[in-house]
């Protein structure tokens, strides 16, 4: 995998071999708007698409995640990311 370059990045932080990512370290719940972004990237280029968030997530961005299969995660106290839905699950090893 490999970090994008400073600057704008269209919602991706992230690539790696089929898929796209953004991190998240808000203070507050990450929402929506992030999520169908990161979507539209990963759409674009034909990939998978992730997100990972320090204080989680909001409901309307899980609900609407699962219903398009991006995969969410949230790190936990040793800054390891945990699963928050099924298609993490599935990618998580």
């Amino acid at each position: 995998m490999n970090c994008t370059p400073k600057g704008p990045d269209a919602g991706i932080d992230v690539r790696g071999i089929g898929i796209v990512a953004q991190v998240k370290a808000a203070m507050k719940p990450t929402g929506l708007p992030v999520i169908v972004q990161v979507f539209g990237a990963a759409q674009n280029v034909s990939a998978s698409a992730a997100v990972f968030a320090l204080n989680g997530f909001t409901r309307q961005a899980v609900k609407w995640a699962d219903d398009a299969g991006v995969a969410l995660f949230v790190f936990n106290l040793m800054g390891e990311a945990e699963a928050v839905n099924v298609a993490a699950q599935r990618l998580k090893p």
